[in-house]
């Protein structure tokens, strides 16, 4: 008899339970028509609320006697709806309120900005990419306050970040990039020579592999405080960059979206060269080189300063040497000649008739009897005003984006392609970059969320333009003269023979190798570098919402990729003829797990935290493989060329990182 009394008290209870609440269903949308995923429903004056799942719906059980719903969305307006006899209760929001604004912060977190006890700047993806750049760190100029940005004119250039100031005076003093929950290596991989401004290539930051197309939304961590849940890698700093998604409007199941940007570019600024003396050590650095016929152009006698007298000369520069410290472009022929003789001894027979002309002498090219244009031919000594700008040429700039997204009411998709293409201002110069990116998400059970994102980027790089001493552009601003043709250079190889180059800086009138400088041209496209990096990078994510209030998260994070850099120096060029093929490898795996709650306790309370662990697994080797003693066989750029044993470099370096972190905040009135 006890027995069944109990029993009966029991089901009584259930019965008193069920009763005194029930459960109310329905779905939150704007009045645009689009679902709103993440809307937070409420029932007024308890702690009792949920959010909307990827399909805009929600579940809520509401205790008796509770009879409004809450409705709130970031940039709609709040409403209140009281609950009828129905159990399913849809809501429409008004959009276009100006509310507490939510960013994302350290791990992909959503808060509100005025819920934040530090530091931190959101930046729109679509600021990114008005003014186009092949670099997001380029792209970030001018829009995060306090931040140091420097960029590079070099085709595909590194561009630098500091947002706390310089904290080591070596080392790396940038931020840490996170692309959807996913840290970035940024690394600038460059030679010792290179760094200390000697020759060398700029390869660029890693980090230009992030496509802006893709970005829908930029947050900069900048305090200490910010950072902390990334560890010692984030003491500078991290900016979180969030991708773009598909929609879940059933109203719009696809989109299509195609988008051009074309720039043409010039070179706008050049030092200040003078243009009053030309090539050469001293005023008297054109000197006569006699001829016992009239084949000189100067038709008149000359004898030197031991006794040996011509019928005839032209006036003959040293072209051995570099520097532009020579005779003055105002000089005339019977001035400088008078002088010439003054100075050195020797003299001339009647130069009278040479009284008004400038100085007429034999340029570098007029030694070569193959160029028939210019072999024994004289020209003025005068200044080339555009000769440095007559090399640069116009440059291009192509981007086109392509992307598809769509969802239902419990999954969205995004897919997007990206070709750029530049054209260097540096003759036989490019760089060619396409991006493959891939997000996708579903509601795989009521309370279970699926998540991908999948990016893969290919850069190829060919002709960079070399830095530091030596380079092209030290050559032009230290090392070069003022009555140079440009032009004329771009003949620059011997027609009969690929190895013999042709150089303003020849040895001699005699001799046509090279001493100090390569032609430019010959630099262009006889010895261009070539270079190409394959990266993917991307995660997969699992959540598990165990109640209204708590969320499980596991991630698998991954960003790889493998470089290739190869480097030439052709037979017949001043340096010793070389070729080199340098290989990096960098591999990072994060795994992570996120127990994340969020309450309301009360009316006026509210609860936010989260605890967590992460595994990082980094591997990184570079291979250097370079030739020794030249080439081989002129033109045939491998390894096996080598005439001596190879200079090898092999190097690998692992590292992991065990950790764990937690955050709360507590909110009132909030």
């Amino acid at each position: 008899m006890k027995r069944l009394l109990f029993t009966l008290f029991g089901v009584l209870a259930i019965i008193g339970v069920s009763l005194a609440q029930r459960t109310v269903t329905g779905i939150v949308s704007g009045d645009d028509g689009d679902v709103l995923v993440g809307a937070s429903v409420s029932v007024k004056g308890t702690s009792i609320g949920t959010r909307t799942g990827l399909d805009g719906k929600y579940s809520l059980n509401v205790p008796a006697g509770n009879d409004v719903l809450l409705f709130n969305y970031t940039g709609f307006k709040s409403q209140e709806i009281t609950i009828g006899a129905s159990n399913s209760i849809d809501a429409v929001l008004v959009s276009g309120v100006q509310l507490s604004e939510t960013v994302v912060t350290a791990l992909g977190i959503t808060r509100s900005e005025k819920a934040l006890g530090y530091s931190l700047q959101s930046v729109k993806g679509e600021d990114l990419t008005r003014a186009r750049t092949t670099n997001v760190v380029s792209s970030l100029v001018g829009k995060i306050a306090g931040a140091q940005i420097t960029t590079s004119s070099n085709l595909g250039g590194s561009s630098r970040i500091i947002l706390r100031g310089a904290r080591a005076i070596q080392g790396n003093n940038q931020p840490l990039f996170v692309v959807d929950g996913v840290p970035i290596d940024n690394s600038n991989f460059t030679t010792a020579d290179q760094a200390r401004g000697a020759y060398g290539y700029d390869y660029g930051n890693a980090a230009q592999d992030i496509n802006p197309d893709d970005v829908e939304s930029v947050s900069v961590l900048k305090g200490a405080t910010a950072a902390a849940l990334y560890g010692s890698r984030a003491a500078n700093g991290v900016i979180v960059i969030t991708t773009k998604k598909g929609n879940t409007n059933k109203k719009k199941p696809l989109g299509v979206t195609f988008s051009t940007d074309n720039v043409f570019n010039n070179i706008a600024f050049l030092p200040n060269y003078q243009n009053q003396y030309g090539g050469g050590p001293d005023a008297n650095n054109i000197r006569p080189r006699g001829y016992n016929d009239n084949s000189g152009y100067y038709k008149t006698s000359y004898t030197d300063p031991d006794g040996n007298t011509y019928q005839s000369f032209d006036l003959v520069p040293d072209y051995s040497y570099d520097g532009s410290w020579g005779p003055a472009f105002s000089s005339n022929s019977k001035g400088y000649l008078d002088n010439f003789t003054a100075a050195n001894g020797g003299s001339f027979g009647d130069l009278s008739q040479y009284a008004g002309q400038p100085i007429m002498y034999r340029p570098w090219n007029s030694w070569d009897s193959y160029d028939t244009e210019h072999y024994g031919k004289s020209t003025a000594w005068a200044p080339q005003p555009n000769n440095i700008k007559d090399y640069y040429e116009q440059g291009f700039l192509t981007n086109n984006n392509l992307s598809f997204s769509g969802g239902n009411e419990k999954s969205y998709f995004r897919a997007s392609y990206t070709n750029m293409y530049q054209k260097g201002n540096m003759p036989n110069s490019n760089l060619k970059r396409n991006t493959f990116s891939i997000n996708s998400g579903i509601q795989a059970a009521p309370r279970v969320n699926i998540s991908t994102s999948f990016n893969y980027v290919q850069n190829k790089g060919f002709g960079r333009g070399a830095t530091g001493y030596n380079g092209t552009g030290s050559n032009f601003n230290q090392w070069f003269q003022r009555q140079l043709n440009m032009r004329e250079m771009k003949s620059y190889v011997n027609p009969s023979d690929p190895t013999l180059q042709r150089s303003w800086n020849r040895t001699s009138a005699d001799e046509a190798s090279p001493l100090y400088w390569d032609n430019p041209y010959w630099v262009a496209y006889n010895r261009p570098e070539n270079d190409q990096r394959d990266r993917i990078f991307g995660n997969a994510t699992l959540s598990l919402k165990l109640t209204d209030w708590l969320t499980l998260t596991g991630r698998a994070m991954t960003d790889l990729y493998s470089e290739i850099r190869e480097e030439k120096i052709a037979v017949g060029s001043v340096d010793l003829s070389k070729y080199s093929k340098d290989i990096y490898n960098v591999n990072e795996n994060n795994f992570d797990l996120i127990l994340r709650a969020n309450k309301q306790i009360g009316s006026k309370f509210t609860v936010e935290a989260f605890v967590g662990g992460n595994r990082l697994d980094r591997k990184y080797r570079r291979n250097f493989n370079s030739t020794q003693g030249g080439l081989g066989t002129p033109g045939f750029y491998n390894l096996s060329n080598s005439i001596s044993n190879l200079a090898v470099t092999d190097y690998t370096e692992r590292k992991r990182i065990n950790s764990v972190f937690g955050s709360a905040s507590f909110g009132y009135n909030s």
